[in-house]
Formats: C-alpha cells, structure tokens, sequence
C-alpha cells in the first residue's frame, strides 16, 4: 500500500532534558527515575562458576562480541540510537494545553519509595488547581512545578538531593523545571490519529518481512485487518514496550522515512473525533520525531509473542492479558459521518490503582519498628475475601484513606478508628485497635 505520508504542523511539549542545568536534571531525575537516556552499555559477562549454556556463552564462544544495553527503551523508537529528546506531547493550543498527558507519562517513571508524597503541576494546562503555585513563579511561564510534602514524621527526601542548596529547613522547597513548547512543521508524517493511515499501519506492520532473511517478524501472532486489533499491543503497559512490537515498528518507520510518528500514550485514556474524514479532536497522543536520526543499528526481528487483546475481545483464557487492560473498554464508530473515532477507557484508573498501593507502601516501609510491616498485612487483610483473595481496587481504596490519614485527613482518621468496631475486622487482625493508634500517632 503506498505510505500515508502527511504534511502537518503540530503544536508539541516536551521536558527538554538536553537544556536543563544541573539542578533542574536533578530534580527531574529525582521525581522521575528513568526519565533520561539510561545507563549506556557494558560488554556482558558471563556469571563467575556457571556451568550453564547460556545464549550468551554460546555467542561469546562462537566469536561475537554481546553487548549489554542498560538504557530504558523507547517506544516507537526502534532501537538505542533515538534518544529521550524526540519525545513530545501533542498540544491542543499554542500555550501548550495537552490535557494533562505530560504528567501522566512522567508518572510512570516516579518511584514513591525515592520521590513520596509531592504535588505537580504544569503551567501549560487550563487547571483552577493552579492557583496556589508560589506567588513568584511567572504565570507566562513554561514549566513544570514539584512540591514535595513535607510530613511531621517523614520529611521528605528531596532536601537530600541538595544538602548545599538548602541550609534552612523551614523553608519550602519547590522545584521548577522549564518546559519547552513548539510548532513543528513535518513533511512526512505518520499520524495515526488519521482513520487511513491506521489501516496502512495494521496492513503493513503485521505482513512485515526481515530485510536479509525473508522471514516473517511476527510468526505466531500472524496477520491482522483491524487496527484496533493492533491497538492493545501499541499499548503494552510494560516502559518502553517490553515486547517488541513498537521496537519494531519505530525501526520499519525510520527506514521508510518517516520525519516522525504520532501515537496514542500507553498511560492515557487516549481518543480522538473524525467528521467526515476530518480530524476535530483528540487528547492522549505523542509524537516522535524521526528527522536526521541515524540509520537505526538493528536490520532484524522476531517477535515471538502474540498479540495483545483489551478484556472484550480476548479468545480464551490462555490469552495473554496485562493486569493494566482489565478494565480496558474501547467505542469505536466503523460507519457513518463519525467513522474513524474512538475512545479508550480504563487505562488511567487502573493507573491510579498502581500509584495509591505503591505510595501507601512506600510510607509504611519508612515507619520502622515492625509496624509498617504489620500495617501492609492489615492492607492486605483489609482488601482480601476473607483472607484469601486480594482486589486490587479494594487494595486502593485501602491505601488511600492510609494515606489521607497520614497527611491529617480528619474524616480518614475517624474511619480508621471505627474500623475495630467491627467483628470481621477484629477476626483478621485482633490487636487492630492498638496498631491503628500506633499508625495515628504518626499522621499530621
């Protein structure tokens, strides 16, 4: 089919990491791990008294040299040559408003357990929560403010990124982290927001050949029509794209010639509106930007896993099925005016479902004395059938009203401490009453 190039002219966001002096780095390293091109490469190696045939010994003893890649992965960006600066937030006005998507794809590099609890804002975006920002930050300004919290009993870690900038604890420390924001004309661009160009992409990229081999890249997934059966495996939840098929795509793409890509975010309920052919609307989409990238070192794949499928078209219950789609759904319009829209739902709660358990664990590891330990088992027990099994929703909900108590929530506490006045409650954890005051003595 012939390539459905496009000439277009976005609006784009993005951190520009390359830009940033030395403490802004910092802070975007500290609040966001792994948000940066990674760890570079080692010769591998293989482990000292082994005996086993690993593929690495095998290749090492036939000649090759193996190479170990510690960088994070990119999706889209088909191999370790594309760097985190060609990623860009596609906006939807000239300020930068992308509706949030920044935020959630940095959040998927956070660590609570290095991070806690912090506040984060983007100056680009039409949000009334705004409003408190410290008074001498410029309104006109782009740029991304981290708040750390500051709790009675678990101050928070940032101050010791920067032991020489802050002598006086009682000061707030605010971080803030330019952001830059442009408009990029491209000559040959994918969108993939655009009803025909997803069908050339579904039609290509799943019949695709290796270059020097003639085989096939994808030889037990096999072919598909549908874009949005190729949907979920663009979405792999895993960073970077775990495995492979972006990889693959982005390397194809850069051979091609496409000057960049435009695709949904794996962390947004992503959507977009056609009228009649005409793109009208959309929110959850990025861009990579492909122009005087090298040409890309890998030549082949093969993918060996099949592909994904969202909750209500999986076949069977050998499909495989990330935890992160369970409450997937997708609306798609296949005919009429409308034809070529679609919503995704469910991806940005399951997200919040992560966030609230590993924030709630994060500050129960800090608590010392057994009681962190004993408070997880109470989550848990909390969450679970009767001891048995554990919903991840229920799990949630536990850890935030933990976490609302924590930072002084009267109305959390209050709900804590009627906890032991029930009999089910008292059955999974008999001392309850005596943890729970240990754990409010801690809270704001």
């Amino acid at each position: 089919m012939p390539i459905h190039f496009e000439r277009k002219t976005l609006l784009l966001k993005q951190v520009p990491i390359d830009e940033l002096n030395e403490m802004q780095k910092n802070s975007v390293h500290f609040f966001f791990p792994g948000y940066h091109d990674g760890a570079g490469f080692s010769i591998a190696k293989q482990p000292a008294g082994s005996t086993v045939s690993s593929p690495t010994k095998v290749a090492q003893e036939s000649g090759f040299v193996v190479i170990e890649d510690h960088n994070q992965h990119r999706r889209f960006a088909g191999d370790f040559s594309l760097s985190r600066g060609r990623y860009h937030t596609v906006c939807r006005d000239e300020r930068g408003d992308d509706g949030g998507l920044l935020l959630r794809e940095l959040d998927a590099y956070s660590k609570p357990e290095i991070a806690g609890l912090f506040s984060i804002y983007d100056t680009t975006n039409s949000d009334s929560a705004m409003d408190p920002l410290p008074a001498p930050l410029n309104p006109k300004m782009s740029a991304l403010v981290c708040i750390p919290r500051e709790l009675r009993r678990f101050p928070s870690r940032f101050r010791e990124a920067f032991p020489s900038a802050v002598v006086n604890t009682a000061v707030r420390f605010v971080a803030v982290v330019p952001l830059r924001v442009s408009a990029i004309t491209f000559k040959k661009l994918i969108d993939l927001r655009m009803p025909k160009t997803r069908q050339w992409l579904v039609t290509e990229l799943t019949r695709l050949k290796n270059r020097t081999t003639g085989e096939v890249v994808f030889p037990l997934a096999g072919t598909l029509d549908d874009f949005y059966d190729v949907l979920p495996t663009l979405l792999s939840p895993d960073l970077g794209d775990g495995h492979g098929a972006t990889q693959v795509a982005g390397s194809w793409l850069r051979r091609l010639g496409a000057e960049a890509l435009v695709f949904p975010s794996a962390r947004a309920d992503a959507r977009v509106s056609i009228a009649s052919g005409e793109l009208r609307e959309w929110y959850g989409w990025n861009l990579v930007d492909y122009r005087d990238s090298p040409t890309p070192a890998m030549n082949d794949f093969v993918i060996l896993s099949r592909w994904h499928r969202f909750p209500s078209t999986a076949e069977g219950s050998d499909r495989e099925l990330p935890f992160e789609f369970q409450d997937a759904q997708l609306v798609a319009e296949r005919s009429g005016p409308a034809s070529g829209s679609f919503a995704l739902k469910g991806i940005e709660a399951v997200q919040r479902i992560f966030s609230d358990i590993s924030l709630w664990k994060a500050y129960a590891e800090r608590m010392g004395s057994g009681l962190g330990e004993a408070l997880l088992r109470f989550s848990f027990s909390l969450a679970s059938d009767e001891g048995r099994n554990v919903d991840s929703r229920r799990l949630a909900q536990v850890s935030r009203i933990f976490m609302l108590a924590l930072v002084g929530g009267e109305s959390a506490k209050q709900d804590l401490r009627r906890l032991p006045a029930m009999p089910w409650v008292l059955s999974i954890c008999p001392d309850c009453n005596a943890l729970i005051e240990r754990f409010l003595s801690l809270c704001d």
